[in-house]
């Protein structure tokens, strides 16, 4: 999705054209593209593997392309430098400093720890794009009107979104979880990816419930129920910058390892509030958490105030316009 933003920001700012290579892309996803102009190369071999070099190589070759942008842990320092061979610049979207060596035209970490020192074993040349100022947030989200959030009195509203495919159904144990939150006129919206395997039981437990849920299934532009919400529920990765950038209190859980470190981040600024590993989270300990915010409008301002401060939605701009600038060096 954060590929996706700078594509947009690419198309709407520069004009050119961009192709998606990758391995696996849902049919979803694939319409997602289609619909914004954007082509798609798909792939066999295995992610960042010498094959998927030589095809990613050939393709930027065929279509003059003057950037490659990866994204994903699955590519390494051998893959840098295999993608240097060619013509085309290199946009290296790095989450935690995981490579052994870095030699790609720019670096591009968006989260809150990181620092130069993550990159400390990178060639002299490498720019290193650092920090919330750089966060990819997609078209729906940059032209959204922000209006103050002042949140008075009690709130009820609240929104429950933990990624794509939430492959251990952590979204069924949080929405029975909040059944137990002892504030009136609750109302809850829950928002999965089309790839999630647990839709058929989510909704047949949502049925069940004392409070009443809405669930929304391959919701494409998020803004409104954002815009709609009091608190979310959600996982530690990209949503929480679109989030914060939105003013939205949110309550996270950690689904993933690499989820873990803008998480933490975010809580120790005050953005969001964490729990943790979603397996080593009671209930009634998710329960209480969203209680406290709901019934605390001090508390979700201080929360949604911090996290616009961190996040301007200016980020697909600066990072376009660090490429344009190593386009003119010689």
């Amino acid at each position: 999705m954060r590929c996706l933003a700078l594509a947009e920001g690419w198309r709407d700012t520069i004009g050119g054209d961009v192709t998606f290579v990758s391995a696996g892309l849902s049919d979803w996803f694939r319409g997602r593209l289609a619909s914004v102009g954007i082509s798609v190369l798909g792939m066999d071999d295995t992610p960042g593997g010498y094959e998927d070099a030589e095809l990613t190589l050939a393709a930027s070759s065929s279509s003059d392309a003057l950037w490659i942008v990866t994204d994903g842990y699955a590519f390494d320092a051998g893959y840098q430098t295999a993608i240097k061979t060619g013509p085309a610049r290199l946009l290296f979207v790095d989450d935690h400093g995981h490579c052994t060596r870095y030699v790609a035209d720019i670096v591009l970490n968006q989260n809150l720890h990181a620092s130069d020192r993550t990159y400390r074993h990178r060639h002299e040349s490498v720019r290193l794009l650092l920090g919330p100022r750089y966060v990819l947030l997609r078209r729906e989200f940059r032209g959204a009107s922000l209006s103050a959030r002042k949140p008075a009195g009690l709130g009820t509203r609240v929104l429950v979104t933990l990624g794509g495919g939430d492959r251990d159904n952590v979204t069924t144990r949080v929405v029975e979880s909040l059944s137990m939150v002892p504030v009136e006129g609750l109302e809850v919206v829950v928002a999965v990816g089309p790839s999630n395997p647990h839709e058929a039981r989510l909704r047949r437990m949502v049925d069940t419930l004392s409070i009443p849920v809405s669930l929304e299934v391959g919701v494409e532009n998020m803004v409104p129920l954002m815009q709609w919400a009091d608190l979310a529920l959600c996982a530690g990765g990209s949503t929480s910058w679109e989030m914060a950038y939105m003013g939205l209190p949110s309550v996270v859980l950690v689904l993933a390892e690499n989820q873990v470190p803008i998480a933490e981040a975010l809580a120790e600024t005050g953005a969001a509030e964490y729990l943790g590993w979603h397996s080593r989270v009671e209930t009634d300990e998710i329960a209480d958490a969203v209680g406290r915010l709901l019934v605390s409008s001090e508390r979700r301002e201080a929360v949604s105030r911090r996290g616009r401060e961190l996040v301007d939605g200016l980020g697909v701009d600066r990072v376009l316009r660090a490429l344009q600038e190593a386009n003119l060096k010689p």
